[in-house]
């Protein structure tokens, strides 16, 4: 961190900046991923559930190994050149684009390849991105400060994912008479909020591209001053304890990912939930994953962030076996909003582990390997998802793949957490 970095994060105004790029780019996985879109896409373009299901886990999985791919490379080239904020700002605007593309989605219109593919590219764009911004933790968090703050993130995230969900289903989905000129004929107050989820990104994130200039003139100065080193994961003849943190995170993200990709479809499969039960579920999960993101930033700084990951891939494990054994709709409300407790810190601790862990200089190249292990076996979850569940027949036992995935990334997390929160 540089000194003009610090001073900038001394004000309260730059640290909401700051967070504002969580806000701003949480309407995607809200709207894209995770309950609009999917539930919209297996109804109105598949027409058929368990198939729609088949078909969404495919693209998010095949997307997300092309991340994988993309992103370590992408991150050793930032480095080298300090393009760090320029590719952020690009991958961001296609985010937002492409986003906008979905509005064509006509069901009957479009072919489901095509809607496919703009939903891939859509989702690798906002994952390079994701991975990007993270990349600049190091460079402008005070490191007695990133706990806190990211967690804060992360948390206005989760907020940011829940207002843009109440707008969705205030404005566009529920009322008879959509705004707008819009109609239902066709799913158009529906394809709207992808319009919408591109919009939200722009305007919400400008308070940080605006953080960006400040810093930018420093960032190139240090950028010509820093020889960039490759980036090791290993250390003597096994792995360091970077390296061993970034293997145990493929497994557990994995897991918190399909789990991500695949809830609303779960709840209409599973549980016969309606499109208007799917948003109400989105907009319950949204507040407790705030409300654990943000309380576990504070936490972090008292038990130390290892501690507090393994105790949340625990939690979410039990939650998820009951989820798979346990009927009931009680059951599936009671289980799934506990689990969005332990989503936020799980996510906050991780990334801000990593920015302890690796030297300033490479944090672009650490990032894209921090993006690889959230992605390259992430194509393994919903394709394995995907199989279970046609191999069953059964939306609930299809969910048994990830179980596995949450228990291996706990056993091969570090054992040792003291002082891991130090840098």
């Amino acid at each position: 961190m540089t000194k003009n970095d610090g001073k900038i994060f001394s004000s309260k105004q730059a640290m909401w900046g700051w967070c504002s790029f969580d806000w701003a780019n949480s309407a995607y996985p809200t709207l894209i991923v995770t309950f609009v879109f999917p539930t919209f896409f297996a109804k109105a373009i598949v027409g058929d559930d368990v198939l729609g299901l088949v078909y969404w886990t495919q693209a998010i999985g095949w997307s997300a190994l092309l991340v994988a791919v993309i992103a370590p490379s992408l991150g050793r080239l930032a480095d080298r050149t300090g393009a760090m904020r320029g590719m952020l700002f690009f991958f961001s605007v296609a985010t937002m684009f492409l986003c906008a593309l979905l509005w064509f989605a006509v069901p009957g219109e479009r072919s489901l390849w095509s809607v496919l593919l703009v939903v891939g590219l859509s989702n690798v764009a906002f994952e390079l991105s994701a991975f990007l911004y993270n990349a600049l933790i190091p460079t402008l968090l005070p490191n007695e400060q990133r706990g806190m703050l990211s967690g804060l993130a992360w948390g206005m995230g989760y907020l940011g994912g829940l207002a843009a969900l109440l707008v969705a289903l205030l404005l566009f989905i529920t009322p008879e008479q959509p705004p707008f000129g819009l109609t239902r004929e066709g799913g158009e107050n529906v394809r709207a909020v992808f319009v919408l989820a591109g919009v939200w990104f722009f305007l919400f994130s400008l308070p940080f591209f605006s953080i960006l200039r400040r810093v930018q003139a420093a960032g190139r100065k240090r950028q010509r001053k820093v020889q960039v080193r490759a980036l090791s994961l290993w250390q003597g003849r096994g792995l360091s304890r970077a390296g061993r943190f970034l293997l145990a995170r493929m497994l557990y993200s994995d897991g918190i990912t399909t789990i991500f990709a695949v809830g609303g479809i779960f709840a209409v499969s599973a549980h016969g939930f309606s499109f208007q039960e799917v948003l109400l579920f989105g907009v319950l999960v949204n507040t407790t994953a705030a409300f654990g993101a943000i309380a576990g930033g504070f936490v972090e700084n008292r038990v130390g962030a290892l501690r507090v990951i393994r105790v949340s891939i625990v939690a979410v494990l039990l939650l998820g076996l009951g989820l798979i054994f346990l009927p009931g709709r009680p059951v599936f409300w009671f289980c799934a909003l506990t689990m969005g407790v332990f989503f936020g810190p799980l996510q906050s601790s991780s990334r801000v582990i990593l920015s302890r862990l690796v030297p300033q200089e490479a944090a672009g190249q650490a990032f894209g390997w921090y993006a690889f292990s959230g992605k390259a076996t992430a194509f393994l979850g919903p394709l394995s998802v995907s199989a279970a569940t046609a191999f069953f027949a059964d939306s609930r036992l299809g969910l048994l793949p990830i179980m596995l995935f949450l228990l291996g990334g706990v056993l091969l997390l570090p054992r040792r957490d003291s002082g891991d929160a130090k840098p």
